[in-house]
């Protein structure tokens, strides 16, 4: 037995060596497909105030700031664009701005700006045709929308690519930052609150949805046009 293991000492080694150039070179292309760029789209050096300093130490909100400057670009450089809808959606983007950096009056200074911005993507995404030109690098989709079983009222969803993975659910002017969730099929996003679950959960053309306090309604997703 002693000189069999002698004997295959070598191709053992061989073998190994052989792993550990492929796990490199996996590794390699890992690596190289993973985004270079992890700040936000404002210079960190003159960050002011806590949500912008939070920004860029935040990886998931810095790839938001990042989705959120492109699509505000599409937006606003829209020709269809009128005069004074431009300078609507520039004073309405300085409002918001705005808004973000007075987060540091929430009780919860990162889950208010995550809101704001998962918020915000959605808005532009909705109001803007333009917004919505995806890209090789668009790191959002949607919006789409959904009817519920007895609910006149229409939802929207719009969907973020960061790590983890986000949904902004709209009802009724109310807005839900939604994490995705473990589940055995389909996508699911929820998140829990101090009034209740809020979920999208969707398998194809169909779709289940709750809000906060509420049962779970059966939906469709509406085909879009």
């Amino acid at each position: 037995m002693k000189r069999g293991c002698t004997r295959l000492r070598p191709l053992v080694r061989k073998a190994i060596s052989s792993l550990v150039i492929l796990g490199a070179a996996v590794t390699s292309v890992i690596t190289a497909a993973s985004p270079p760029d992890s700040s936000p789209s404002f210079n960190c050096s003159r960050a002011t105030g806590q949500a912008q300093e939070l920004v860029c130490t935040d990886a998931q909100l810095a790839t938001l700031d990042r989705e959120l400057a492109r699509l505000y670009t599409l937006a606003a450089r829209s020709p269809q664009l009128k005069t004074k809808q431009r300078a609507s959606l520039r004073a309405y983007q300085h409002g918001w701005i705005k808004g973000r950096n007075d987060c540091w009056k929430a009780g919860d200074l990162r889950a208010c700006v995550l809101d704001s911005y998962v918020m915000r993507i959605h808005e532009l995404r909705r109001d803007y045709a333009d917004a919505r030109t995806d890209a090789a690098d668009s790191l959002s989709r949607g919006p789409v929308y959904v009817t519920c079983e007895g609910s006149e009222a229409r939802m929207a969803a719009t969907f973020l690519r960061t790590d983890p993975p986000l949904a902004c659910l709209e009802s009724q002017g109310r807005f839900h930052t939604l994490p995705l969730a473990a589940s055995a099929s389909g996508a699911r996003y929820a998140a829990n609150s101090g009034e209740g679950e809020a979920s999208f959960w969707s398998k194809g053309a169909e779709a289940r949805v709750a809000l906060p306090g509420q049962p779970a309604m059966h939906c469709r997703i509406e085909t879009p046009r």
